[in-house]
């Protein structure tokens, strides 16, 4: 979606569909000058990789049809990120990139083109405008330029998806002239309800029919794992190069385990092996060279 003010509708759009829940949680903050250890990346790994399966889990016991991948896929999916990430590809690249691969192990997409999504966005407007008392004034180039500034500074800052989303949505209110009327439980439910009919009945999508809770408890998940994969992240920026690759190593291991029959002991007997070849072959050239031998 290259316009913003596109980006705005649909932002407010998800903010009701979802409710007005927020997360507080408190994010650790690294000193530029902290050096993370490899036990403390892995413990946030571990946390990171255990909310991850509980939200999986959780979508599963909802009835939501998530993407079975192997542990293989899931390595590429992964090493894939690590390598964009640290070449400097935008978020925007690298979302691509993974759905590319997503589609290639046979994960489905809607199939919906620029237009489809362009009349969906407009259908959200023209409803939220003439049946709930929203305004969505028309912005200039230079106010989407403003605002898309505003976005990039929060997000430097740390800041949560939620509390982008409030701060956003006041700035409009109070600069931009939207309006936003505070909406009853019934009025959400309504709204939802009648969005879920039009993207089923007009463009053929399944969508799961979960309840408030149940989108307020996914929500929920979802920042916890925003939270921890941003500590992760910045933890990341300020590793050296050994301890980052160190990390690599271990992440490579525990996604995608050696081949069975493959274990850490027979790496350990090759390793050894190749140090007694080593080994040989530098006492004889030092005893070509009548040095002392090891």
């Amino acid at each position: 979606m290259k316009s913003y003010s596109k980006k705005i509708i649909v932002l407010i759009s998800i903010f009701i569909l979802m409710g007005t829940s927020v997360v507080t949680a408190k994010m650790t903050v690294l000193k530029p000058t902290d050096k993370p250890t490899l036990r403390e990346l892995i413990q946030k790994w571990n946390e990171l990789r255990e909310k991850k399966e509980e939200l999986h889990d959780m979508l599963v016991g909802y009835g939501v049809n998530v993407p079975d991948l192997t542990d293989e896929q899931k390595w590429i999916i992964w090493s894939t990120v690590w390598r964009l990430r640290n070449n400097g590809v935008s978020k925007e690249e690298i979302r691509l990139e993974v759905r590319a691969l997503l589609e290639e192990f046979g994960v489905e997409f809607p199939d919906l083109s620029p237009e489809d999504r362009r009349e969906i966005r407009q259908w959200i407007k023209n409803m939220l405008e003439t049946d709930y008392g929203f305004v969505f004034p028309e912005l200039t180039e230079e106010q989407k330029e403003e605002i898309k500034q505003v976005i990039i500074d929060l997000k430097r800052r740390g800041l949560s998806r939620e509390e982008i989303r409030q701060q956003i949505k006041t700035l409009l209110e109070t600069e931009y002239g939207f309006v936003f009327p505070e909406l009853t439980e019934e009025q959400k439910e309504e709204i939802r309800d009648r969005i879920i009919d039009m993207l089923e009945t007009e463009y053929g999508l399944d969508i799961p029919d979960l309840t408030p809770e149940q989108k307020a408890a996914i929500k929920r998940k979802r920042a916890e794992i925003e939270i921890l994969q941003r500590e992760l992240n910045e933890m990341l920026k300020n590793a050296d190069k050994r301890t980052k690759y160190r990390f690599y190593l271990y992440v490579k291991r525990t996604m995608n385990p050696p081949p069975e029959g493959k274990d850490v002991a027979q790496d350990a007997n090759v390793l050894k092996l190749n140090r007694e070849i080593l080994v040989k072959l530098i006492n004889r050239f030092r005893q070509k060279l009548g040095v002392y031998q090891y």
